[in-house]
C-alpha cells in the first residue's frame, strides 16, 4: 500500500482522451463538418478549400454565361429590327423606284422616306444597349466582313470592292484614310473595270483577253474574289482581295496542255480617280506628261496617281516590285488607256490623257502542268493633309467581348460583335434618283440584309453554344459539390454513433477515477 505514486494517471489519461474526442464529435455535429479546422484533416483541408474555390467558381461562371446570353438576345433582337421591317422597307422603296412609271419628283419623295428609313437604323444599332455596352457599334471596328450574295461585295473600313461574274473589279474607296474626309466614298477605276480595264494572257505571241475566256465565273469564298478563264490550254485563275489599305491582285496561270508553251500575262487598268479620269500618274516624283514605258532595272517599286479636278486629297498608289512581289514584271507602262490596252504598244511619246498604266511579264516556257504565278497591288494613296508616319493600317480583329465562363484562367468564349450601322453596312450613300441608280442600290440593301442575317445566325450560334456550355458548367458543378462533401461534410449516423460510445467511455473513466480515489482511502483506516 503506498500513496507516493497516483495510480490514477492512466485513468485520467483515458478520461482526458474521452473528453477531447467527445468534444471533436460535438463539433463535428453541431457544425455539419468533419473538417472544422486544419488539425481535423490537413490534407483534406487543402483539397476542400481547392473544391469549394472551383464550385464557387462555376456558380459564378454560370452568372457570367446568363449575363452573356441576356447580351446577345439584345444584339439580336437589334438585328432583327434592322432588318424587318428597315432593310425590307428600303429594298420595296427601291424596287419602286426603278420602274418608269416614276418621274423624277416621284422619286425624290421615296427618297425622302429612305433617308429617315436610314436613320432610324442608325438610331438603332447606336442605342441598342446592354449594361451601357452597344454590341452594334463598334467605332473601332477594323477587320472587313464577308458578304456571300450575287454580287459578292466586301469592304473593310479603308476601301470596298466588287467583282463581277466576268472578273471585273469595281474599286472604290469606303471611309478613306483617317484625318481626311475628302477621300470618302470615291472611286479608284474607271467604269467599275468592265470596259476599258483589260487584262490580257500571251501565247506563243499572240494575246488574248481574258474577260472573253472565262471557264468559271466569279466566286466569293473566305474575303477572296476568284475567277477562271481557259484560252488555248493554258488557264488562268484570277484572285482579288483587300489587304489593309491596297487590293491584291494575283494570277495564277498553269499550261493545262500536252506541249510546252510560250506564256507571258499583262496586267491592264484604266485610272481613273472621283471625278478625274484624266487623273495624272507620278513615277519617281515626277508626273508623266507624256506616254512612257519603263524596262528590266528601271522598272519602278511603285507609282501614285492623284486627282487634278480639285480634290488633291484624294491619291492611289500601286506597287509593283518589292518583298510582297511574287515575280517582278519585265516592263511598266504608263499612257492613255486606249493606247496601252494592246501588248504590242511602243513608247511614242505621246500626251498621257485619259490616263492609265500596264505591266506586262514577257512570254517564259511552261512546260505542262507547270504553273506560273504573278502578282500586284493598288489601292489608296495617304492624303497630304495626313501624316502618313503617324498612321499604321490595323489589322486587329473586329471587336469583340470575352466572356469568363468556367472557374480557371482561359475559360473564355468570344462573342464577335457588329457594327450595323449604315456606313458598315454599306447603304450609307444609297441614291434612287435615277432608274440606273435604283438599280444599283438593289445589290447594296441585299448585300446588307444578308450581312444582317449573318450576324443573327452568329448570335443564335452564339446563344446555342452558351446553353450548352452552361449545361456542362451546372453538371460539373453538381459533381464537384458531391466530391467536396464526401470530403468535408459529417456522417452524421457514424458520428452520433460514436458520440454514444465517448459518452459511455468519459463516464466510465469518472467512475474508475472515483474507484482509485477510494482505493487511497483504505491507508487512513490502518492510522485509526
Amino acid at each position: 500500500m503506498i500513496i507516493q505514486q497516483n495510480k490514477g494517471l492512466f485513468t485520467q489519461n483515458r478520461y482526458n482522451y474521452a473528453n477531447t474526442e467527445l468534444n471533436k464529435t460535438l463539433n463535428k455535429l453541431s457544425s455539419g463538418y468533419q473538417i472544422n479546422k486544419a488539425a481535423d484533416n490537413a490534407a483534406g483541408l487543402g483539397i476542400s478549400e481547392k473544391m469549394r474555390g472551383q464550385i464557387r467558381g462555376l456558380e459564378q461562371a454560370e452568372q457570367n454565361g446568363l449575363a452573356g446570353i441576356s447580351l446577345i438576345q439584345t444584339a439580336e433582337s437589334g438585328l432583327a429590327q434592322i432588318q424587318n421591317p428597315n432593310l425590307i422597307r428600303l429594298r420595296e422603296l427601291t424596287l419602286q423606284a426603278c420602274n418608269d412609271t416614276l418621274t423624277d419628283q416621284d422619286r425624290a419623295l421615296i427618297q425622302k422616306e429612305i433617308d429617315a428609313i436610314k436613320n432610324g437604323i442608325n438610331d438603332i444599332a447606336n442605342n441598342t444597349e446592354f449594361n451601357t455596352i452597344h454590341p452594334l457599334r463598334q467605332d473601332k471596328l477594323s477587320g472587313y466582313f464577308e458578304i456571300e450574295g450575287a454580287e459578292n461585295y466586301t469592304m473593310n473600313k479603308y476601301l470596298a470592292l466588287n467583282v463581277a461574274p466576268d472578273g471585273s473589279f469595281d474599286l472604290r474607296t469606303n471611309q478613306g484614310y483617317p484625318g481626311s474626309e475628302n477621300d470618302d466614298n470615291k472611286i479608284l477605276i474607271y467604269g467599275s473595270g468592265k470596259e476599258t480595264t483589260k487584262p490580257s494572257i500571251l501565247i506563243n505571241g499572240s494575246s488574248s483577253d481574258l474577260k472573253a475566256n472565262i471557264l468559271h465565273p466569279t466566286t466569293f469564298s473566305n474575303g477572296t474574289f476568284k475567277t477562271v478563264y481557259s484560252i488555248n490550254g493554258i488557264q488562268v485563275t484570277q484572285y482579288v482581295k483587300l489587304v489593309e489599305d491596297q487590293y491584291e491582285f494575283k494570277y495564277s496561270i498553269e499550261n493545262t496542255s500536252n506541249s510546252s508553251q510560250n506564256v507571258g500575262f499583262y496586267f491592264h487598268m484604266d485610272t481613273m480617280l472621283d471625278n478625274d479620269d484624266r487623273a495624272p500618274i507620278i513615277v519617281d516624283n515626277q508626273q508623266l506628261a507624256n506616254e512612257k514605258s519603263y524596262v528590266g532595272s528601271d522598272v519602278p517599286n511603285s507609282f501614285e496617281v492623284f486627282n487634278n479636278a480639285g480634290n488633291a486629297e484624294l491619291k492611289a498608289k500601286g506597287t509593283i516590285t518589292g518583298n510582297n512581289i511574287l515575280v517582278a514584271p519585265d516592263e511598266f507602262r504608263v499612257g492613255q488607256y486606249l493606247n496601252i490596252q494592246s501588248p504590242t504598244w511602243t513608247e511614242n511619246n505621246r500626251p498621257v490623257g485619259d490616263s492609265g498604266y500596264a505591266l506586262k511579264w514577257n512570254e517564259r516556257a511552261l512546260a505542262p502542268g507547270e504553273t506560273l504565278e504573278v502578282n500586284t497591288f493598288y489601292g489608296l494613296g495617304v492624303p497630304p493633309s495626313v501624316i502618313e508616319s503617324t498612321w499604321t493600317p490595323s489589322t486587329v480583329d473586329p471587336d469583340y467581348l470575352t466572356l469568363q465562363i468556367g472557374p480557371n484562367s482561359g475559360h473564355h468564349f468570344k462573342v464577335v460583335l457588329t457594327d450595323a450601322r449604315i456606313d458598315a453596312l454599306g447603304i450609307e450613300g444609297l441614291n434612287i434618283l435615277t432608274r440606273e441608280n435604283a438599280e444599283q442600290s438593289l445589290a447594296f440593301i441585299d448585300n446588307a440584309s444578308l450581312y444582317v442575317s449573318k450576324e443573327r445566325s452568329k448570335y443564335g450560334a452564339y446563344q446555342n453554344a452558351l446553353e450548352h456550355i452552361l449545361s456542362n458548367v451546372r453538371n460539373t458543378n453538381e459533381n464537384l459539390t458531391s466530391a467536396e462533401s464526401k470530403l468535408r461534410d459529417t456522417d452524421m449516423a457514424k458520428e452520433i454513433s460514436k458520440l454514444q460510445r465517448d459518452q459511455v467511455l468519459l463516464q466510465s473513466s469518472q467512475s474508475m477515477m472515483a474507484q482509485i480515489n477510494q482505493m487511497s482511502q483504505g491507508v487512513l483506516e490502518l492510522l485509526k
